[in-house]
């Protein structure tokens, strides 16, 4: 009984409160950052993203190393996920960094497709206490509509 409440446990905190974290602290990112929105003549690299093309952040939780990073507490979504140990690394990989990937992907190309004008109420943002799963416990996000599935910016 106690391996399976342990296993039950670690598949809660494991499964849940990281794709949680990696979900809101992106969508806070992109909120403190709103030029994730191609503008005409940007580059990255060698690549030009056509007019209105919708950038989207790469977790990057260990991104702050300053040996590693040059500038490393700026929020830069140019930035690369080079070297970064957001799922850790080695024997110790997560095995659900895939699917956290993947569930990140869809709600965060669902928020940037059907949410208008999304900005942050900055006095409601809360952070969770602990200090292992960094993230918002409580954060407002006002927008202008949403729009039905299906349906895209214009």
């Amino acid at each position: 009984m106690d391996e399976l409440i342990a296993t039950c446990v670690l598949l809660l905190v494991a499964g849940h409160e990281t794709t949680v974290g990696l979900i809101s602290n992106a969508v806070l990112a992109l909120l403190r950052n709103p030029g994730r929105v191609a503008r005409g003549g940007l580059t990255i690299d060698d690549r030009e993203p056509r007019n209105g093309a919708v950038m989207l952040l790469l977790l990057a939780a260990t991104g702050r190393d300053p040996a590693v990073f040059a500038d490393s507490d700026t929020f830069d979504i140019r930035r690369g996920a080079r070297e970064h140990l957001a799922f850790a690394a080695g024997p110790h990989f997560c095995l659900g960094a895939p699917l956290a990937r993947l569930e990140a992907t869809i709600a965060l190309r669902a928020i940037a497709e059907r949410v208008s004008s999304p900005s942050l109420d900055a006095s409601s943002l809360i952070y969770k206490p602990n200090f292992n799963l960094r993230g918002p416990e409580r954060m407002l996000v006002r927008f202008g509509e949403i729009r039905p599935t299906g349906a895209r910016a214009q």
